[in-house]
C-alpha cells in the first residue's frame, strides 16, 4: 500500500458533503467514505489528499474507477483513474471537465464556474455552463 492511500477525512466538508466516517477500504487500499449531503441524503465517495495545489493547500482527488494500485500510478499522473477536486471558499466544488460518464455531473450537482455557482439541470452533464447553458441554472447559496 502506498503512503498516499489513507488520510482521515472525518468531519471535513467537500462541496455540500460532510464526511461522517470511513466505510471500508477497497482491495487496493483506497478508503471509501460515507458522507451526508446538506440535502440529507447519504452518499459514498472515494476521496483522498495527495500533494499540494497551486496555493499550497492539500490537493484532493476523487477515485474515478476501481483499480489495483501500482506505485507509479499516482493521482497526479494517472488521470484516467483519479480526478483532481478543487473547492471554493464557500465549500462548493470547482467545475472540472468530466472525463466521461464516470464523473459527469448529475441533476442537482452544484459547482463554482468563473466565479458563479451553477446547478446541473440534467444527468450525465459533461458541458461547462457557458458551453451548454440549457444544462445549468445559476444557483444562489
Amino acid at each position: 500500500m502506498s503512503s498516499w492511500n489513507f488520510q482521515d477525512l472525518t468531519g471535513q466538508r467537500f462541496g455540500k458533503l460532510t464526511v461522517l466516517r470511513k466505510q471500508s477500504t477497497t482491495k487496493d487500499g483506497q478508503a471509501v467514505w460515507v458522507c451526508v449531503c446538506d440535502c440529507g441524503s447519504i452518499k459514498t465517495k472515494q476521496v483522498f489528499r495527495y500533494g499540494e495545489n497551486s496555493v499550497g493547500d492539500p490537493q484532493l482527488y476523487q477515485v474515478l474507477q476501481d483499480h489495483t494500485s501500482a506505485a507509479e500510478w499516482t493521482p497526479d499522473t494517472a488521470t484516467s483513474l483519479y480526478k483532481a477536486i478543487g473547492v471554493v471558499s464557500g465549500g462548493y466544488p470547482e467545475w472540472v471537465q468530466p472525463l466521461g460518464a464516470s464523473d459527469a455531473y448529475n441533476t442537482g450537482d452544484i459547482v463554482s464556474y468563473n466565479g458563479k455557482l451553477y446547478q446541473s439541470a440534467i444527468d450525465a452533464n459533461v458541458w461547462a455552463p457557458d458551453a451548454y447553458p440549457a444544462g445549468w441554472t445559476e444557483y444562489t447559496a
